[in-house]
């Protein structure tokens, strides 16, 4: 056989193992826990939503209403720190938002419509939250790319929104061409996606130490509230649906935000760098901006007092 031949039988055989191999790879979705309830903490609420089932926190009686989304990887235990004092003067709610947390994770047969990975999905999911609750308007929270679904609900549902605190935002989403999408949507990828996002259980730790300025303060507690959310069945079909989803550039219409603003970031973002906030301060009209020093990417959680103070000079600038 000449070396051309060779070459194109090679060819031929690496083609075949790699359409081939991923369907031979088990696809069972990891975790055990179907009932989210028996994970859920004395404060937890659940309530369905078109048959996703919402983990979510509610907490205070007073106006305004504030709504805290977390970041990817994340789920509401975030906030745990700042929910209950922010309740003081305001109602505050929580939630983990699809694909996180112990929110219940819908599989691509059990949807019609609007992929609910997807940030416009996420939006929905939210506003019918706020239906649900009887919550005509509200001023939102998001850290990291939490801050991209508090935006773009803003950008599609202005009249909902009075105010955006975007604590060290993750905006310029994702959008993959029609090949890519093809590519990642075939039963191989499906397969090998869930291998990937299993991948977390040996390196999520080091993306949470990452996120904070001082790792050492990292208790047993975060830890393990972060990993109580692995129990959940179908996480990793969950996070590898999520990773699919097409993300909004929100930052591409930084410009655009006609409504009070703040950014907080931590001082030492090793995630979105906080010269990327500072930026995007910049780039907003009438915007605020408060840096939080000693932080890192949560500074909800590593100096809570600090980023309390921030939150609430802010909401009581915007509601007098």
């Amino acid at each position: 056989m000449t070396l051309l031949g060779k070459v194109i039988v090679s060819g031929l055989v690496l083609i075949i193992i790699i359409i081939v191999v991923p369907l031979f790879i088990k696809q069972s979705p990891a975790g055990k826990i179907k009932d989210p309830r028996t994970l859920g903490d004395l404060d937890s609420q659940f309530i369905d939503l078109n048959g996703i089932t919402l983990h979510y926190k509610k907490v205070g009686n007073d106006e305004p209403t504030l709504i805290l989304l977390h970041g990817f990887g994340s789920n509401l235990f975030t906030w745990n720190k700042v929910l209950y004092p922010l309740s003081s003067n305001a109602t505050v709610i929580v939630y983990d938002w699809i694909g996180f947390g112990l929110t219940t994770r819908p599989i691509p047969s059990t949807w019609d419509g609007e992929n609910p990975y997807s940030t416009v999905g996420q939006v929905g999911k939210l506003i019918a939250l706020m239906d649900a609750l009887g919550i005509e308007k509200a001023i939102l929270v998001g850290n990291s790319a939490g801050a991209l679904i508090a935006s773009e609900t803003y950008f599609r549902h202005p009249e909902r929104v009075s105010g955006l605190i975007l604590v060290d935002p993750a905006l310029k989403g994702q959008t993959f061409s029609p090949v890519i999408r093809w590519l990642m949507n075939t039963p191989q990828m499906d397969r090998l996606g869930l291998l990937l996002s299993r991948q977390i259980l040996t390196r999520g730790d080091d993306f949470i130490r990452t996120a904070w300025h001082d790792p050492s303060s990292i208790n047993e507690d975060i830890m393990n509230a972060n990993h109580k959310p692995l129990q959940m069945y179908g996480w990793d079909m969950g996070l590898w649906e999520f990773t699919k989803a097409d993300k909004v550039n929100v930052l591409a219409k930084a410009g655009q935000y006609k409504l009070p603003v703040i950014i907080i970031t931590g001082s030492d973002d090793r995630i979105i760098p906080t010269k990327n906030s500072i930026e995007l301060y910049r780039w907003i009209p009438g915007a605020e901006l408060a840096v939080i020093e000693g932080a890192g990417h949560v500074p909800q959680e590593e100096k809570p007092e600090e980023f309390i103070n921030a939150v609430t000079s802010f909401v009581n600038k915007i509601t007098r």
